[in-house]
């Protein structure tokens, strides 16, 4: 795939799309100094492109760089207001930063966009697990199982919530469950 968007780039060196892709390509190789390189380059032939900011933020999460990721998807949620993605990713962001209030706010706003995807309450729940905040992570979980009632990380996550909150019998419950759809848990 590098190799065709490394055609297309020089029939066109001003084709975002396929600098992006490309950059999309580098990432999924692990390459992400590469993918960052053609994400600038992205970006500066067309710098109102929500996706390539929220892409070049991927990359920086991977490097484990919080802050510039926090800044790209800030970029792309100023672009795209209603970019559901980005919401996600920089509530990763601050939960790696473990500024955990920021990254539930930011969950609950993918949530608002797209309150069908299961991935959304579970990545909330982590927030507030990591706060400490057993019950609403509780709370998101089931959400979560309410939306894909056979979704194990969210039953292996609850599990682990009620085990902290002292309740071992749900918590017993939920791991069971979770070990029936996927033995790896």
């Amino acid at each position: 795939a590098i190799d065709d968007y490394d055609q297309a780039i020089r029939l066109d060196p001003k084709h975002v799309l396929a600098i992006n892709n490309r950059g999309i390509a580098y990432a999924t190789q692990g390459d992400y100094d590469r993918a960052i390189t053609d994400y600038d380059a992205a970006i500066r032939i067309d710098p109102s492109n929500a996706s390539v900011f929220n892409n070049r933020g991927l990359a920086y999460a991977n490097k484990h760089a919080p802050d510039p990721a926090i800044q790209d998807y800030s970029q792309a949620i100023k672009l795209n207001a209603s970019y559901r993605e980005a919401y996600n990713n920089r509530g990763l962001a601050w939960t790696e930063k473990r500024e955990f209030d920021r990254a539930v706010q930011d969950f609950d706003r993918a949530i608002q966009l797209d309150p069908t995807n299961p991935e959304l309450p579970i990545n909330r729940g982590l927030a507030n697990a990591r706060k400490t905040d057993y019950d609403s992570a509780i709370r998101d979980y089931t959400k979560a199982l309410k939306l894909d009632p056979k979704n194990g990380r969210a039953l292996y996550a609850r599990g682990l919530a009620f085990f902290y909150r002292r309740d071992f019998a749900h918590a017993i419950t939920d791991y069971t469950d979770a070990i029936k759809l996927d033995p790896g848990f």
